[in-house]
């Protein structure tokens, strides 16, 4: 009877799983205890399943994923779409899924989609459309695009690593892209074409949530490359959301109210001035700058925002818009930092801080042009927060009480600067830290990932071990930030089903169903047993984690293909297909449980769209999947 407890082991550990009240940690680990004492599984076995070669290859994957995070591949990648579609919701929605379901077959589902959804959120929310049509469908692309690849989807990796175990052949990188591939488009089109139903509902939040929501006042300089010129500032994707126009013109009766003849003015001096300082330079230098009031933008316009520092980022990472400082040394009005200094918000070497000046620190009652002066020439102000808004030029604006300043830095000097008690309060602004000069090393990383998978120059998981190991090498991932791109739940979890489904394979009880399923299968004839298992995944994998229905439908797969005397790997495709198609329920994959938290979605909607999309998927599969790999090859 003992051998019986082990089904009674999995049933616990299915229903702790799916209710969630007990970390998945503690489950993973607790089942090893449990296996161990009661002598379900010999020691010996216990922890072996850790030193699986699909653990390794899944870790290597969220680094890889981390990696291409950090050098901003995929950030431009969104980021270039919403430049070039705007405000087009069927183009937009068509274009994000694709992206997400691409990347997913490459940087792996559950990774891709932990560095992508907040993009799509954030994105979205900048132009003004309803989150809810957007998160949801993006999960489920990227959930059918990571089962056309091996290292796409963990349920594919542990398919694949099971049949390798049993010494038997195995599913190579690109063996799922039929099958995966056009499940991916299949989806792909449901989604694009049922997102209408969601794009009118309430709800769900803006992504990321920023760790400060404060918004400051800043200016942006137009360059020559800058792709808008001599449009309205309104045709202008996202930089037209954080516009806010300059307030009345205070020049002196006479003057022209929109501002003009006074910066013509202004430029004059200016002009005068460097003429008599440097008459070369001052007859070849830049177009003249200006306070941009209105009509066809302009090389020169300086364009003032009101946004937090992560929008500012998005902002100035486009091509032609410079931050404009607001002090330094000789500054006066305020200039450029200039293409050297354009990348400082994402330079992990620079400090961002919110700063509020104390009342006897004597910035009170000067301009924010003359900051620099008391704060030393190496840290610049680069906006202000204050209720009313502030003058034109921002640089002109006097510092008063309340006033929340933005500085930049290195972190050296505002060590300096918090010795000297300027500020109240001086505290550094969260924000994402990219490594985009090493866009190309990993890109290049990941591209020579996928050439050595699929030329079999070395194991996959070798493969992956090494790009995680070039990631962390060439500086792209921090060793630190490494480890935390690991999700390690999805590690522990793995380690300890594998022995869970080793146990079960074993005894009676896994004997009991894998004979119920053969029987029910059996009289239907190969076809009608890959409909079975099949749906049977499809089923069991809406309520138990999709590693679990993996691992323990891989060895019943293999028992049913024996006892009809036909090809398992119909039948072991049939489950990494219906392990991928998690669309009922938000709990039991990772990348739902991400949509779920951030689109506010209930249950229904789970049902409602998913509904279909499992039908189709089913359709697919049973259609498919026996042309690829035949019953009797």
């Amino acid at each position: 009877m003992q051998s019986w407890g082990v089904g009674l082991l999995a049933i616990v550990t299915i229903l702790l799983l799916a209710m969630g009240t007990v970390p998945v940690e503690m489950v993973a680990v607790g089942v090893l205890v449990v296996l161990g004492v009661t002598g379900l599984l010999p020691v010996s076995d216990l922890f072996r399943g850790f030193s699986e070669p699909a653990v390794f290859l899944i870790g290597s994957l969220f680094v890889l994923s981390e990696g291409m995070a950090r050098a901003k591949v995929v950030r431009w990648l969104a980021t270039t779409l919403t430049i070039h579609i705007g405000k087009k919701p069927f183009l937009l929605s068509a274009a994000l899924y694709l992206l997400a379901g691409v990347l997913a077959m490459f940087l792996n589902d559950t990774g891709s989609v932990a560095i992508f959804l907040p993009l799509v959120g954030a994105l979205v929310g900048e132009l003004g459309l309803p989150l809810r049509g957007f998160l949801l469908p993006t999960g489920y692309v990227a959930l059918l695009g990571g089962s056309a690849t091996l290292i796409g989807s963990s349920s594919n990796v542990i398919v694949a690593g099971f049949l390798e175990s049993r010494h038997l052949p195995t599913f190579q990188m690109f063996d799922f892209f039929h099958v995966g591939g056009g499940a991916f488009l299949i989806g792909l089109i449901y989604l694009i074409f049922t997102r209408p139903l969601f794009l009118g509902k309430i709800g769900g939040e803006a992504l990321p949530r920023e760790a400060s929501s404060r918004k400051f006042f800043v200016e942006v300089l137009l360059g020559k490359k800058f792709a808008f010129l001599g449009k309205n500032i309104s045709d202008v994707p996202i930089l037209a959301e954080y516009y806010v126009p300059p307030p009345g013109d205070p020049s002196p009766p006479g003057v022209r109210g929109d501002g003009e003849e006074k910066d013509r003015y202004r430029s004059f001096l200016k002009a005068s001035w460097s003429l008599i300082r440097h008459p070369s330079a001052a007859l070849s230098g830049p177009p003249e700058q200006s306070s941009y009031r209105g009509g066809p933008l302009r090389e020169g316009n300086r364009v003032r925002l009101y946004v937090t520092v992560a929008q500012l980022q998005r902002v100035t990472e486009r091509e032609g818009i410079d931050l404009y400082g607001l002090s330094g040394p000789g500054r006066g009005e305020g200039e450029p930092f200039g293409a050297g200094q354009k990348k400082a918000l994402e330079d992990e070497e620079v400090v961002v801080c919110e700063a509020i000046p104390a009342p006897s620190s004597g910035l009170i009652g000067r301009p924010l042009s003359t900051l620099s002066y008391l704060t030393g020439p190496d840290i610049s102000v680069s906006g202000i927060h204050r209720s009313s808004p502030p003058p034109d030029p921002l640089s002109q604006a006097i510092l008063s009480h309340g006033d929340v300043l933005l500085l930049k830095g290195r972190r050296e000097s505002f060590d300096w600067l918090r010795d000297r008690s300027l500020f109240l309060y001086l505290d550094e602004v969260e924000r994402e830290v990219f490594r985009s000069e090493k866009a190309l090393t990993a890109v290049g990383i990941l591209v020579l990932f996928v050439l050595a998978s699929v030329f079999h120059w070395v194991p996959t998981v070798l493969a992956a071990l090494m790009a995680g190991l070039a990631m962390v090498g060439t500086g792209i991932v921090r060793m630190k930030e490494a480890l935390g791109a690991i999700e390690w739940r999805v590690i522990f979890l793995m380690g300890s089903m594998f022995p869970l489904g080793w146990a079960l394979e074993r005894s009676p009880f896994g004997s009991v169903l894998v004979h119920g399923l053969k029987g029910a299968g059996g009289g239907l004839g190969p076809e009608g047993a890959l409909v079975l298992v099949l749906a049977t995944t499809m089923v069991a994998v809406q309520f138990l984690s999709h590693t679990l229905v993996a691992l323990f439908m891989s060895p019943v797969a293999l028992s049913i293909a024996v006892a009809l005397h036909v090809s398992p790997m119909p039948y072991l495709a049939a489950v990494s297909l219906g392990a991928a198609s998690v669309f009922l329920t938000p709990f039991s994959h990772p990348v739902n449980i991400m949509t779920w938290s951030a689109g506010n979605y209930r249950l229904k909607d789970y049902l409602q769209v998913g509904g279909g999309l499992l039908l189709l998927t089913l359709a697919w599969g049973v259609f498919e999947i026996p042309r690829v790999w035949p019953f009797h090859p």
